[in-house]
């Protein structure tokens, strides 16, 4: 099962293609191209060390390739999921899971690990940490047991590692601000912003650091002091993350839906000239 790279947006309309051909090429700039298809609720995705992208949803666990062919690895419902170089850890069904990387197709790979009641997300973090969040609190499982780095936070819907350090913290997103949370404290990603988020959910850090949020239906990149919108028709989207090579392309946004989609769209090569930039969410910049 699987899907190929479609000829237009999964959004646009044809007959307004043709009554409205300039707003609507506009409209096709910024809505996301269909990789694969069939995947049911997508909620997650993550790159693997074989140049695939694994993809959890509610029919279970997907391996999908660069061509956008999709193998079902697992027929349980998944959350989330985030990988090691050799290893897969999902959520499903208040566990914490794993599995050895490649999946083998013998006998049944996977193991519940921990009970993680209320997680919202998880992130492969470094020496084999596991990074898991709830609403209001990240903890991180060291292979032994669970340590509370933060709690009293507010909503978190995602994480996403940090752009200096991966090994220093991750960042916590919630609807209306990104919190960056390490071993020792917890503080804000901006600071004053000139525009502030206002239903964000999920977020990726591109090959160049840049920070990359889904604000309502919008994908925009947060700088220090505001946002700069990049696309939109977005409001199915569940969860982002940018390619690592091979297939899977650095400069890239892969992203999954809420009816089964893996998506994607192309960012610019070169924003250092953005950086520190705002614009209203109903605008859009674009680099040539």
């Amino acid at each position: 099962m699987g899907g190929v790279v479609a000829d237009l947006p999964r959004k646009i309309p044809h007959f307004l293609c043709l009554s409205m051909l300039m707003g609507c090429l506009d409209e096709m700039l910024e809505a996301p191209y269909v990789l694969a298809t069939g995947l049911g609720e997508a909620s997650d995705l993550t790159p693997t060390a074989a140049a695939s992208m694994f993809v959890a949803s509610n029919t279970g666990l997907w391996d999908v390739s660069g061509s956008g062919v999709a193998r079902q690895m697992w027929t349980h419902p998944t959350e989330k999921v985030s990988t090691h170089i050799d290893r897969v850890w999902f959520l499903a069904d208040g566990f914490l899971w794993q599995a050895p990387f490649p999946i083998s197709s013998g006998a049944s790979p996977f193991q519940r690990v921990v009970e993680v009641p209320g997680a919202v997300d998880v992130v492969a973090g470094c020496d084999d940490q596991v990074i898991i969040a709830t609403a209001d609190t990240i903890s991180v499982w060291d292979g032994k047991q669970m340590v509370k780095w933060a709690d009293s936070l507010n909503d978190v819907q995602g994480l996403s590692l940090g752009p200096s350090d991966p090994c220093g913290g991750v960042l916590a997103i919630s609807p209306r601000a990104v919190l960056r949370v390490t071993p020792q404290d917890v503080t804000a990603f901006q600071a004053k912003p000139t525009r502030e988020l206002q239903s964000a959910r999920v977020g990726a850090i591109d090959a160049q650091g840049a920070l990359w949020v889904i604000d309502g239906d919008s994908l925009g990149e947060v700088t220090r002091s505001g946002w700069r919108h990049f696309a939109s028709h977005l409001e199915e989207a569940t969860a982002i993350h940018f390619g690592v090579g091979d297939l899977f392309q650095t400069d890239i946004a892969y992203i999954t839906t809420r009816d089964g989609h893996l998506e994607y769209l192309q960012v610019p090569a070169d924003r250092s000239q953005h950086l520190g930039t705002v614009h209203a969410p109903s605008e859009r910049e674009t680099s040539q």
